[in-house]
């Protein structure tokens, strides 16, 4: 519930904050999210990991592409 809310807000907020509240990235954050949860992986730590590997994934690509990325990101994620 509470945790589960934290996270997202998190998650959301550090994109917005770096200029990546593009409506594809932002879907494409919602699914990683949404992965976790499947696996249930839910708590800060692996939100914290979600964003860290958005980030580097995001960064070191010259655009963002979604699903491609999106994927990479789980993998990093959940690695």
């Amino acid at each position: 519930g509470l945790r589960k809310l934290k996270s997202r807000t998190t998650i959301i907020a550090s994109l917005k904050s770096q200029n990546a509240s593009d409506a594809y990235q932002i879907g494409d954050i919602e699914k990683i999210i949404e992965k976790a949860e499947g696996m249930e992986k839910i708590h800060d730590q692996f939100f914290l990991q979600n964003t860290i590997c958005y980030e580097r994934v995001y960064n070191t690509s010259l655009e963002w592409k979604p699903g491609i990325n999106a994927e990479r990101a789980i993998k990093c994620a959940s690695g």
